[in-house]
């Protein structure tokens, strides 16, 4: 991205890794706790062929966002120029928004006349609201951050979150079906934009002039082609599952995936954000290429160990725990869902090297080298999805876990290519977690060999393993290595 002199376009100095990260951890949390609230609130009221239904209409609408999203928030917090480039980005993000929005009300009357139903057409309708509203949300949220104002938008994300929950929970209630998640989602993005707005207080000209325009479209170009291979690379196996097994096969594979990505959005959305934070103040003030790369390579080595530090226990706890935790939360019902979860715990663990893989690429120059890699992990999941599928919804799990694999070492290859990240040092600088994850597997196990089995409440058996796993993990590290915990997070 050009290096322009700013003055006023120019970020404010980030906050402390530690503080941003604790906030942003702050809003994914309360915003997870909302969101599967409402999850359960509504798994005990529709069942799987409804909830299935919803998920495919939900998949489509979030194509729409991508497209309208285009890359707007990423722009701005690379963005290295005056406050022209973000001020053009913010009318694109509008634009986006309402045309897209167009486009989905459009399909929602096309479904109406095609016969579909009340119910699927006013849902498309709802959410396509849902996306003219969301894009210059979420461009907005990225001035916010740019400025240093990370409590601002995590309280925002909170407010918005609870919001759409007491939406969704009183359409529920009142007997809207899966009309009420539809509401939720609506209702939570105005209070959110409504937010994020005042609080950004930019002074938006309604104009396009400046010379910002080619180099914005270009960004958005790139990262928009890779996003949209990404799609097909995530949601191929909603569509597939629907088209080989039905839409009740869908919704148990939903429900599964639900309570890892609840996970995975707790552990990826705040590393992803300090990501572009830290890569970027990293970068600010170097002349050289080189020079650039040099001061990468050193925040990445104690950034990167960082994310394997988090994600390690968070991903193998839940897949150790998604049995329980999915009977507890939804019932026995959605028992099958369970196998499901836990081979899904591990595929996403696969993805904790790409948080770091767009903000590198953009502040090296190198943003065009993702969407050719990024179509080759598509093939790849829609290849082994299809193959997978006909033998089962938990059969797609393992395809989804062999495509995670393949994308985690394109992340390694992207990464060590054009950033020259040292992984090896990496890997090497994170062997307590190795060692530390070891010994919270070996101690929950030996507490679940030393417990009663079948006469053990869920909840206690839960508990259990929950605290005697973090205890293990986090003393482990602690006597391991000290200063490897102090350098990781509580770096300022």
């Amino acid at each position: 991205m050009t290096d322009q002199p700013g003055s006023s376009g120019e970020a404010a100095a980030p906050p402390k890794i530690a503080s941003a990260g604790g906030s942003m951890l702050a809003a994914r949390i309360a915003s997870q706790v909302a969101q599967l609230a409402l999850f359960v609130a509504a798994a005990r009221v529709l069942n799987p062929s409804d909830f299935g239904v919803f998920t495919l209409i939900v998949a489509v609408s979030n194509l729409l966002l991508l497209l309208a999203s285009a890359g707007w928030r990423e722009f701005i917090l690379g963005w290295r120029g005056d406050e022209n480039g973000i001020n053009q980005a913010l009318i694109f993000s509008i634009l986006a928004g309402l045309g897209f929005g167009a486009l989905g009300a459009l399909a929602a009357f096309a479904l109406a006349v095609l016969g579909f139903g009340a119910v699927i057409s006013i849902l498309t309708l709802i959410l396509s609201a849902y996306v003219a509203l969301c894009a210059p949300g979420v461009a907005l949220s990225a001035v916010l951050v740019r400025k240093g104002a990370v409590g601002s938008f995590s309280a925002a994300t909170i407010i918005g979150e609870f919001a759409g929950l007491a939406f969704g929970l009183y359409g529920l209630f009142a007997g809207w079906g899966v009309l009420a998640l539809g509401a939720s989602k609506l209702g939570g993005q105005i209070v959110n934009l409504v937010i994020v707005a005042a609080a950004a207080r930019w002074p938006l000209r309604l104009t396009l002039a400046g010379g910002s325009r080619r180099e914005i479209l270009d960004f958005s170009r790139e990262i928009l082609a890779s996003r949209i291979i990404g799609f097909v690379s995530n949601n191929a196996s909603t569509f597939v599952i629907g088209a080989f097994l039905g839409v009740a096969s869908v919704g148990y594979y939903r429900a599964a995936e639900r309570v890892v990505s609840a996970v995975a959005e707790l552990v990826f959305e705040p590393l992803r954000l300090i990501a572009w934070m830290a890569f970027r103040h990293a970068a600010d003030g170097a002349n050289a290429r080189s020079d650039v790369i040099r001061r990468l390579t050193d925040e990445a080595q104690v950034f990167l160990p960082m994310t394997l530090l988090i994600a390690g226990p968070a991903f193998v706890g839940l897949a150790i725990v998604a049995e329980d935790l999915i009977v507890l939360c939804l019932g026995e019902t959605w028992a099958p869902a369970a196998p499901i979860a836990v081979i899904l715990a591990i595929a996403f663990l696969f993805l904790t090297p790409s948080v770091a893989t767009e903000p590198l690429l953009t502040v090296t120059g190198r943003i065009q080298a993702l969407p050719p890699v990024s179509l080759f992990n598509a093939c790849v999941s829609v290849a082994v999805i299809l193959a997978f599928t006909p033998f089962g919804a938990v059969s797609t799990a393992i395809g989804r876990l062999i495509a995670y694999a393949v994308a985690m070492g394109t992340s390694f290859w992207l990464q060590v290519r054009h950033a020259r990240t040292p992984w090896l040092s990496i890997m090497r600088r994170a062997a307590p977690v190795y060692g530390a994850l070891a010994v919270m597997l070996s101690a929950v196990f030996a507490a679940r060999a030393m417990l009663p089995g079948e006469g053990l409440n869920v909840i206690w058996r839960l508990a259990a393993d929950v605290g005697v796993g973090a205890l293990a993990y986090v003393g482990s590290v602690a006597l391991i290595q000290p200063s490897y915990v102090r350098a990781a997070l509580l770096r300022t």
